[in-house]
């Protein structure tokens, strides 16, 4: 992993050219992070749809794995899996779940972790994680590269609770069970939900724009800044009710 957000790190191009880059954002639990470089003119990578891509799609992976010797390296492969869910067990045996993750037909080595997945047109869809052995979809981090594009910078909006969708919670053994939606199993101490929403809610939609997955009420609020205002749209027992909220900053 790169460091903690607002740490610097050390980038060498092809070229031999090197920079201090700045790390803008992490995401510890998906293994992945967003850093900048000063520097112009840059050949950079179509950003593809991860959403739309298909079992059995032709996918190459270009790798660097002896580091330093930039012994690049370029495998073809097929996506295997999509909308994977993967169980994290931490340290302190709580769990944390990734879901949505693109499995391809081979393993993912440490040394290859980082390494792009493009498709046949040569477009991002994703990056590797020997973590998870799998990718990570590109349209993750889509939201927030084009608000570091537009505004220079990205502050990560805070919602403040942990929750499952359908994918996940079906595998728990909660007495719950959802057709669609996330499901709030834990509002968090610093939460701006507190006294607004409840364990157990379940989060139909967000500003009225139907959620089905966890994964897409955090894309939403990459969207956003810290101070707005959103409105959820719950279901709470038999009850149908909307919530105002004003985002925390994490």
């Amino acid at each position: 992993m790169v460091g903690e957000e607002g740490g610097n790190v050390y980038v060498t191009l092809k070229n031999g050219n090197e920079f201090v880059a700045q790390v803008i954002w992490t995401d510890q639990v998906m293994d992945i992070a967003i850093i900048k470089i000063a520097s112009n003119n840059l050949i950079t990578l179509e950003l593809g749809n991860s959403d739309t891509v298909n079992l059995g799609e032709e996918i190459y992976m270009v790798s660097n794995p002896n580091g330093y010797d930039f012994n690049q390296k370029i495998q073809t492969g097929i996506i295997s899996e999509i909308n994977k869910t993967y169980k994290i067990v931490n340290e302190d045996n709580s769990a944390t779940y990734i879901e949505d993750v693109i499995k391809i037909n081979s393993n993912i080595e440490a040394s290859q972790t980082g390494s792009p997945i493009l498709n046949s047109s040569g477009e991002l869809l994703g990056i590797t994680s020997s973590k998870l052995n799998s990718v990570i979809p590109i349209n993750r981090v889509k939201n927030i590269i084009q608000r570091l594009e537009q505004d220079g910078e990205f502050k990560e909006a805070y919602l403040g609770i942990s929750g499952f969708d359908y994918d996940v919670i079906k595998y728990l053994n909660l007495g719950v069970e959802i057709e669609s939606g996330v499901y709030i199993e834990q509002i968090f101490e610093n939460s701006p939900c507190i006294d607004v929403i409840n364990s157990g809610d379940i989060i139909r939609a967000t500003d009225n724009n139907q959620i089905t997955k966890m994964q897409q009420l955090t894309e939403y609020l990459y969207t956003k800044n810290p101070g707005d205002k959103i409105i959820l749209n719950i279901i709470r027992g038999t009850e149908e009710i909307e919530q105002e909220i004003i985002l925390g900053e994490k």
